[in-house]
Parts: C-alpha cells; structure tokens; sequence
C-alpha cells in the first residue's frame, strides 16, 4: 500500500546515510520508490515497468521492461542506456 503500483523489484541501501537500511522498490506504475518505516521518502518516476534493482555501496542500478538500464545515487541518475 505504500508504493501505489504492485511491486516487481526490491532491493536495500542506505540511501540516507544513518546507518539502517531503506526499501527501495520498483512498481508497476513506472516509479523507483524509497521507503522508510511504511512512508515513502523519495520518488522517481521512469518511463516503464521497474524490473530490476540492484543496490551497491550508495548506487542503485535499475532495470525497465523496455531494457533500458541505468544508476542512480542518492536519487541522483548518473547514468542510462536503452535498448534499440
């Protein structure tokens, strides 16, 4: 209920920097979800189905239904490719 959409991906990251663990969850309504004691902290929204996430260090990779791929940090995109 907290996300919106019906969840396809998880993964977890301390995204905050306070030493626990945020859900970061991808929907089927095209958004990267942070979440935080059942509230949602930070949205990004993406043009397709969220099929992937993986998190590292402070980088999150995502993957969408179309093959696009991409990283964010900190819900900052550093960096995409699709897929022709």
């Amino acid at each position: 209920t907290v996300t919106g959409g019906n969840t396809l991906s998880i993964s977890l990251n301390d995204v905050d920097d306070d030493s626990y663990y945020e859900a970061i969850v991808g929907t089927d309504d095209f958004n990267i979800s942070y979440i935080k004691k059942e509230q949602s902290i930070h949205q990004i929204p993406e043009n397709n189905k969220v099929v992937l996430l993986y998190s590292y260090s402070n980088f999150i990779l995502y993957g969408l239904e179309t093959g696009t791929i991409g990283l964010y940090k900190k819900g900052t995109r550093l960096w995409y490719v699709k897929d022709n």
